[in-house]
């Protein structure tokens, strides 16, 4: 994903007010997922420090950038889909941010959900997540994660780092 051609730059900020912006530098969009939605194909999001507070699905060739994982977090709700779906997602990354949910709910607190067939082109990279029952849920895709820091907590007692359905086996773990 580094190596192809930067098209044009989307941009959020939360603190954009009153929003909700036209994703430009100085009017941007204060939603990630409305930020992924104007993005064309290999359009880069560029998420600016601050708290979201929403749950986002990725795009084919659209890159989520944040501006680092201690200063740029998406707090979402809990949903089997989790607070970031890659559903059949391909040529697309996510970096930079802590994932986290708001109010647990057992079974349904999915930090990163991988299905749908994404394969290793979908991709999370520099991550933190927490708070979460399963950091990472991969369910019939093949994604490559990288470089991410998964945090345990007390609130989920039967919580799961990376859990790998069958038929997800060629998945890429790595750091």
């Amino acid at each position: 994903l580094e190596d192809r051609c930067l098209l044009a730059i989307v941009h959020v900020d939360a603190a954009n007010s009153p929003g909700p912006g036209t994703g430009t530098a100085g009017d941007p969009f204060v939603s990630i997922q409305d930020g992924i939605d104007a993005a064309m194909a290999s359009d880069d999001v560029q998420v600016a420090a601050g708290d979201y507070f929403e749950n986002i699905a990725m795009r084919d060739l659209v890159d989520v950038i944040g501006a680092g994982a201690a200063i740029t977090k998406i707090h979402g709700a809990a949903i089997t889909d989790g607070v970031v779906q890659f559903d059949g997602v391909s040529d697309a990354a996510l970096s930079g941010f802590t994932i986290t949910v708001d109010t647990p709910i057992s079974g349904f607190d999915r930090g990163v959900v991988f299905r749908g067939g994404s394969d290793a082109s979908a991709q999370i990279r520099r991550n933190v997540i927490t708070g979460t029952q399963y950091g990472v849920f991969i369910n019939g895709a093949t994604p490559t994660i990288e470089n991410n820091t998964l945090v345990s907590d007390s609130a989920h007692p039967d919580e799961q780092g990376i859990l790998i359905n069958s038929g997800s086996a060629a998945s890429t773990i790595r750091n």
